[in-house]
């Protein structure tokens, strides 16, 4: 397995919307699916354990068996990126493209004509740090932690070899140094930055590599790198196998406890080397949605036969919940993210979901007051029959009054593009090849888009890529390229970048 079984498991996901698109689903098929994918990136981790046994029940087995022997037998043909030339929904306009101007504190690549760029296989271009980088970084900064693996040959000759793990920090002019190396069987994936700390905060385990590309073994747990001496040390505060979910109220850390796997998750609030609060929560692989002021979060569970209707409101400053109505009968809703402090944007189909295509059960975005939800949600944007589909695992993230989020280009590809929502809709960045969005940030350079190119279900995840987009005018700058190897077949990158985070 790879190291992050549910990223596997998400090509069943959508070898199940393919026939969705012209072949309907049995009872109970949709929830299952989403049961696969709702941890999709807030649990990379759990294989090989019993925290994965749910997940993979929850799937069936002749989904995951369907995948076929030939599945990891192959590398990703990775596909030039081209625009799609589905006709979009009318009222989603596309956005201007001019080019971003970059942010953030210089890098030494402007001022220092002694460093020479290093080309390192399964690395992107990079120079050696030099002395006094890391009192040079500061916001718009980014650091990246990569592990490229290079696979050779197949069946019995097949080997795969880890190239490098180390530590890349990179200026918002686009240069990259690389700072400190680590060792091969310690796992590690930064999950946050404080700028100007020499130190990110990581989740770190132990990690194998087999010829199925690397497994993270249990426990893993919370802990602090440092960017100088490499040296990485756990804290022990949070329970092993938890996730983090981003930084909450006063400078607290959110993260999700799963436990063994087999019962509900417990939301802790972390500060000062302690657990402030635990808040109970109901429904299962979830996702948690933090308004921008980071006081309060939506958690919506998995309902029923009839989906989805209502959500769980949190108040991370006090531990206390409260439910949530939709208010829209017939429908089956989950909230895709804040757009102030007060409101949220959210997904809704109408409960014929579970009886044919998403397309067919009328996808629309309707916006709800949390504070006075009697009213219900009011819808705001109904898709039609053509352009993009909003999803149940999409991404999204709060920028000024807007939620930028992920959908699917059409029904039954795998092409995702992210739009924009602040009272009309926009497509920010639209759909490239098998383009697929794995991850959205957002602080005040813009929004960072992680994503990789080629369906999950062609074999190995492609590699991760890393843009800094603006979130108006939805023009990008590449931080992070996908690599390919130049080897053909017989010799081909299957990872590189493995986790980033961004110097706030």
């Amino acid at each position: 397995m790879t190291d992050d079984l549910h990223e596997m498991l998400e090509s069943a996901l959508y070898a199940g919307t393919n026939e969705l698109s012209g072949a309907t689903p049995g009872d109970g098929a949709v929830p299952g699916w989403v049961r696969t994918v709702r941890r999709r990136r807030t649990v990379r981790h759990v294989v090989r354990a019993a925290v994965a046994v749910p997940v993979l029940a929850a799937l069936g087995a002749g989904v995951w068996f369907g995948l076929g022997e030939g599945f990891w037998d192959a590398p990703v043909a990775t596909p030039t990126p081209s625009p799609t030339t589905a006709e979009p929904t009318p009222d989603v306009t596309p956005s201007p493209t001019p080019d971003p101007t970059p942010s953030g504190s210089p890098s030494p690549s402007e001022t220092d004509d002694a460093l020479v760029e290093l080309d390192v296989p399964g690395l992107p271009p990079h120079f050696a740090a030099p002395e006094g980088l890391l009192e040079q970084t500061g916001p718009g900064w980014v650091v990246t932690i990569h592990r490229p693996l290079l696979r050779q040959g197949s069946g019995d000759a097949l080997e795969v070899n880890v190239l490098a793990h180390t530590v890349l920090l990179h200026a918002p002019d686009g240069a990259a140094y690389r700072t400190v190396d680590l060792p091969e069987d310690v796992a590690a994936e930064v999950i946050s930055w404080e700028a100007g700390s020499p130190r990110v905060r990581i989740l770190t385990g132990t990690v194998e590599t087999d010829e199925f590309g690397d497994v993270w073994t249990p426990p893993t747990g919370a802990g602090w790198l440092d960017l100088a001496t490499g040296e990485i040390t756990s804290d022990g505060v949070v329970p092993a196998n938890s996730q983090y979910q981003g930084p909450g109220p006063e400078g607290s850390e959110l993260w999700m406890s799963y436990g063994d796997g087999t019962e509900l998750p417990e939301l802790l609030v972390v500060a000062d080397g302690e657990v402030l609060r635990t808040v109970s929560l109901f429904g299962e692989l979830s996702e948690l949605k933090v308004s921008p002021d980071r006081t309060r979060a939506a958690f919506w569970g998995l309902g029923d036969a009839s989906g989805n209707t209502e959500f769980m409101l949190l108040d991370l400053t006090t531990g206390e919940s409260t439910e949530v109505e939709y208010g829209l009968p017939g429908t089956t809703c989950a909230v895709i993210g804040w757009l102030d402090a007060s409101r949220v944007l959210v997904n809704c189909f109408a409960d014929r979901l579970h009886e044919g295509t998403m397309r067919e059960a009328e996808p629309r975005l309707a916006v709800l007051e949390v504070d006075e939800p009697a009213g219900g949600a009011q819808v705001v944007h109904e898709f039609g029959t053509a352009g993009p589909v909003p999803t149940w695992w999409g991404h999204a993230v709060t920028v000024d009054g807007a939620v930028v989020f992920s959908v699917m280009s059409e029904e039954g590809t795998c092409a995702e593009a992210v739009l924009r929502w602040d009272g009309a809709l926009t497509t920010l960045v639209p759909a490239a090849g098998e383009l697929m969005v794995e991850g959205l940030s957002a602080d005040d350079a813009g929004v960072f888009l992680e994503t990789h190119e080629g369906c999950y279900g062609n074999g190995f995840r492609g590699n991760l890529g890393l843009s800094l987009v603006d979130p108006v005018s939805g023009a990008q700058r590449q931080i992070v390229a996908p690599l390919v190897a130049d080897g053909g077949d017989s010799a081909w990158f299957a990872e590189s970048m493995r986790s980033w985070a961004v110097a706030r």
